[in-house]
């Protein structure tokens, strides 16, 4: 989920509010609780224009609360040493929260805007009847390069055939610092079941992993963005919204689809089981759904829009980005791992990396 990690996210659901006349609404809700909104987000940035609007104008309190990866997320809400309102995070990783009744149904009726939601062409595997989570955005899970001029055939390019650049040296490629992506990624190539392997998949993946670690230069939070734009890697796992909205500052970085497919995840919403504000949790879930909010995120950010009602009015250059929208690629979504095979993967993650 690091593609919103922004300068201005929150800012732009702020100006749309605003200019829409929802921002108003939304405080109504945030009054009946002097504590105010706990929010858990992946994402450090842009997020002081909202709570600077709603405290000047509202007299309301947003407390806001950071976590860098999905195992950092978990421990600070198993921890629970403070009682979230709202989290937002990668809908493969929801089950567990779900299983272990950290989140708490949704009212339907404080979110009017759910049924724009397209769940016939965006099927998820994590909550397909939408009881607990909501998602919000979809993006895909690629290789990153600001070697344009070289042919990155696919994922085999991370692993075990590195490529060579044209002053002679090998690529520095960077891995993604997610247990579960990685080892999709790798279960995928290996031609292993990914949505539901065996412990001996998860083992062979691992020793192809530990094999093929001495051609990587880094493993990184940031989908290797950093050191792409930086100059000190070559070739990163990344995500299509990451590299698109960075390359606006920087032409030289590409998204490459690799021929063995893409996979698929979404930035999803849950409200928490410790939340003492819930309808207020409900009014900003409900806004990020409103067709207009979801317009101005999809084309500033890259991603994929979910939401029936904001595909009939965002740019035609944004739908027809096939970046963005892949059309004729293999596209593989991530799914839920089941809690024992989540466990073996964490353990055999912290081998790898550790």
């Amino acid at each position: 989920m690091e593609f919103l990690n922004r300068r201005n996210f929150f800012d732009i659901v702020l100006k749309t509010a605003i200019a829409s006349g929802m921002a108003g609404v939304f405080a109504q809700q945030l009054r009946a609780q002097p504590s105010g909104l706990n929010l858990l987000i992946p994402f450090t940035n842009g997020t002081k224009p909202l709570i600077d609007y709603f405290n000047k104008h509202y007299g309301i309190i947003i407390n806001i609360t950071h976590y860098k990866n999905n195992d950092e997320l978990l421990r600070i809400v198993i921890g629970k040493k403070i009682r979230f309102d709202l989290i937002l995070m990668n809908g493969s990783e929801t089950t567990q929260f779900i299983k272990h009744d950290y989140v708490v149904p949704l009212n339907y009726k404080f979110l009017k805007n759910l049924d724009n939601i397209d769940i016939k062409n965006n099927r998820n595997f994590y909550d397909e009847k939408i009881k607990y989570v909501v998602p919000l955005f979809g993006y895909h899970i690629g290789l990153g390069t600001n070697q344009k001029t070289h042919r990155i055939n696919g994922w085999e390019n991370i692993f075990e055939k590195p490529l060579i650049r044209s002053d002679g040296a090998q690529m520095r490629t960077d891995w993604l610092n997610d247990a579960g992506m990685m080892f999709r990624i790798a279960l995928l190539h290996l031609n292993m079941n990914m949505l539901d392997p065996t412990i001996d998949e998860i083992n062979e993946a691992k020793k192809f992993m530990l094999s093929t670690k001495k051609n990587i230069n880094s493993i990184s939070n940031l989908s290797g963005v950093a050191n792409l734009t930086g100059n000190t890697s070559d070739l990163a796992v990344a995500s299509n919204a990451t590299i698109l909205y960075n390359q606006v500052d920087d032409p030289a970085l590409d998204f490459i689809i690799p021929a063995g497919g893409l996979i698929r995840e979404d930035t999803v919403a849950f409200i928490s089981s410790l939340s003492d504000n819930i309808p207020a949790s409900h009014a900003l879930i409900d806004l990020l759904l409103s067709p207009l909010v979801a317009k101005n995120l999809s084309e500033s950010y890259f991603v994929q829009s979910l939401n029936k009602e904001t595909l009939k009015i965002i740019s035609s250059q944004n739908v027809n980005n096939n970046i963005i929208y892949p059309k004729k690629s293999k596209i593989y979504q991530a799914r839920p791992f089941n809690e024992s095979t989540a466990t073996e993967i964490q353990n055999a993650w912290s081998e790898i990396y550790g």
